[in-house]
Parts: structure tokens; C-alpha cells; sequence
């Protein structure tokens, strides 16, 4: 948990916002075989610019 924490600030994601993002695309992910990468800190904050700090 502490690395993806870790991950969030040094993308400058908040880290709650992440969180609750990705659990709740997680299921939608698996069920359509989408690549979960797109859900690591780093990817995630370029698609959510505006959930960024």
C-alpha cells in the first residue's frame, strides 16, 4: 500500500482520489480484458488531468 502511495505523490496524483477511481474501475477492467497499466498513478493522472494536484 505504502508504494502506491508513493506512486501517487510522485506523479502528483492525491492519492485518495486515485483510490476510489481505480476500485471502482477495477471490476470493469477485468470483466472487459482492459489493460490495468492504464491504472497505475502515473497513466491514471494523464487521463484525469483535472483530479491531479
Amino acid at each position: 500500500m505504502y508504494s502506491l502511495i508513493a506512486s501517487c505523490k510522485s506523479a502528483e496524483v492525491d492519492p485518495r482520489i486515485w483510490l476510489e477511481d481505480v476500485l471502482s474501475k477495477i471490476p470493469y477492467n477485468e470483466r472487459d480484458k482492459k489493460d490495468m497499466t492504464e491504472l497505475l498513478p502515473r497513466n491514471w493522472a494523464k487521463s484525469n488531468q483535472t483530479c491531479s494536484e
